[in-house]
């Protein structure tokens, strides 16, 4: 296999079967459809390969492929029309696309997430790298499904129960007016509708308050979904691109946190948002740079700081702590991982130590204080 046609290093364990699933791989070299589609099966995908984007039209008109890799530059209509027009049909327009391009152009990454691409890839691609981030786009892809069913049952459910609470209350309403009319003349009438009208009222309020059970405690909030994820875990999640910075012969390492803490966050989506900050530090650095991370607690968070550092020695830790750092705001190219951080409500920071080095700090919120 020749790594400048596309795929190259050495072939990560397989993913958990359960986490298949469609993938369109659209590219005009039919030798990188071949590799890409090759590597894909293997690892237990389905896969849908097409030549140019009129052909990747047609094979979404006939099925909705989990997720699709678009080749950037293709004759006729390129990758960013043919996302435009996924993106305009609302069959198509939930589909995640990753931008395969063969440089790593930054006005072309812009433009791609811009119209809604979820990630890129610069040619020639690292094995793990295009696995780890395919498994982590089809695997969202495969919750927000799942999500999506369960609000649309959710959905049935209540409207069901609005229902069976709206039959007892117009009795009710029906017996009060009877009531009112029946009261002076026959006492016993009357003490017959009311013991009616106590009974629809406690099925009524029975109704009621499975409802609220449902929607969660008091009705006024969804119930909490967010699941502990452990220090040691986080430190796994940034640990697992050591193999993909050693092939591109840049150092790694990672400081261990002396005691573990939890941070409250979906365990999925602070994944994928891992792998986006490392993959950005990851594509940014050159042979024979480092890339040091470290977890620690600062303010009632979690803080993980990964250092890019282009000098052939290591510096010291000296000098590294927050008020030496000369923050920035970030880029364009940078909002993406902005915008996602805060959907997970952490922060994602961007600065410089005094010492020239670019860092980014990933701050994330306890699930309870340690102690």
């Amino acid at each position: 296999m020749n790594p400048s046609d596309g795929v190259s290093g050495s072939r990560p364990p397989p993913l958990a079967k359960a986490q298949r699933g469609t993938i369109l791989v659209v590219d005009d070299r039919p030798r990188n459809v071949e590799l890409l589609g090759t590597l894909l099966a293997t690892e237990g995908y389905e896969v849908i390969v097409a030549l140019d984007g009129n052909q990747a039209l047609d094979c979404v008109a006939r099925k909705v492929p989990d997720l699709i890799l678009l080749d950037v530059m293709m004759p006729e209509m390129d990758g960013f029309e043919v996302c435009q027009r996924l993106k305009r049909n609302p069959r198509t327009a939930e589909v995640a696309i990753i931008f395969l391009s063969a440089s790593g152009d930054k006005d072309s990454i812009i433009r791609g997430i811009e119209l809604g691409g979820v990630d890129y890839l610069t040619k020639p691609f690292v094995k793990a790298e295009l696995l780890a981030r395919v498994n982590t786009h089809v695997t969202l892809h495969h919750l927000l499904d799942r999500n999506r069913s369960l609000l649309q049952a959710r959905h049935r459910l209540v409207a069901e129960e609005m229902e069976d609470m709206k039959r007892p209350l117009r009795a009710i309403v029906q017996n009060l007016g009877d009531l009112a009319r029946v009261i002076q003349p026959a006492a016993s009438a009357a003490n017959r509708l009311l013991g009616e009208t106590l009974t629809l009222a406690n099925d009524a309020l029975g109704h009621l308050s499975r409802e609220l059970n449902i929607l969660g405690g008091d009705g006024s909030a969804e119930p909490s979904s967010v699941f502990p994820v452990p220090s040691k875990q986080l430190e796994e999640m940034i640990g697992k691109w050591y193999l993909s910075a050693r092939r591109r012969r840049i150092n790694f390492s990672i400081g261990r946190m002396p005691q573990e803490v939890h941070v409250a966050c979906h365990l999925l989506p602070l994944t994928y948002l891992v792998d986006l900050v490392m993959a950005a530090n990851v594509n940014s650095a050159d042979g024979g740079d480092s890339i040091q991370g470290r977890l620690r607690l600062e303010g009632g968070r979690l803080t993980v700081t990964i250092v890019r550092d282009s000098s052939k020695e290591r510096k010291e830790e000296a000098g590294r702590d927050a008020e030496s750092i000369r923050w920035s705001e970030p880029s364009e190219l940078d909002q993406p991982l902005v915008q996602e951080a805060e959907r997970q409500g952490a922060t994602l920071h961007f600065g410089t130590l005094p010492t020239g080095e670019p860092l980014m700090a990933l701050s994330l919120p306890l699930l309870s204080q340690p102690t």
